[in-house]
C-alpha cells in the first residue's frame, strides 16, 4: 500500500470545517425530527411529523449546501488532488481525518 502524502494545515483546516458542517447538520436535523415528534406524537400523524415547513426545509437545504462546498473544498485542494493522480487517496484521507481529529482533542 502506499504512503500517505503529507497533510498541510490548510487541509487540515478544510476537514475540520467539513466535519463541524456535517456535526452542525446532523444535529440540526436530529434536534427538529425530535421536535417535530413532541408537535405531533401520535402515530397516525407521521404523515404530519414527515412534512417539514417551507422554514424548515429552507433551513436543511442551506446546511446541506455548506456540508456539499466544505466536501468539495476537502476533494479539490491540489494534495487530495494529487494523491488521487498518485494512487493514495485512501490512506492519504484516513491521514487527514486523523490529523483533523488529532487537532481537535
Amino acid at each position: 500500500m502506499p504512503d500517505a502524502l503529507p497533510i498541510p494545515d490548510d487541509l487540515i483546516a478544510l476537514q475540520r470545517a467539513l466535519d463541524a458542517a456535517r456535526t452542525e447538520l446532523g444535529a440540526w436535523i436530529a434536534e427538529t425530527e425530535a421536535t417535530r415528534r413532541e408537535e405531533y406524537p401520535d402515530a397516525e400523524q407521521s404523515l404530519e411529523r414527515g412534512i417539514w415547513p417551507d422554514d424548515l426545509r429552507a433551513r436543511l437545504a442551506e446546511l446541506r449546501a455548506a456540508q456539499t462546498a466544505a466536501l468539495e473544498a476537502v476533494r479539490h485542494h491540489p494534495t487530495m488532488q494529487q494523491a488521487l493522480e498518485d494512487r493514495c487517496h485512501w490512506v492519504t484521507e484516513r491521514a487527514l481525518k486523523d490529523a483533523a481529529r488529532a487537532v481537535n482533542a
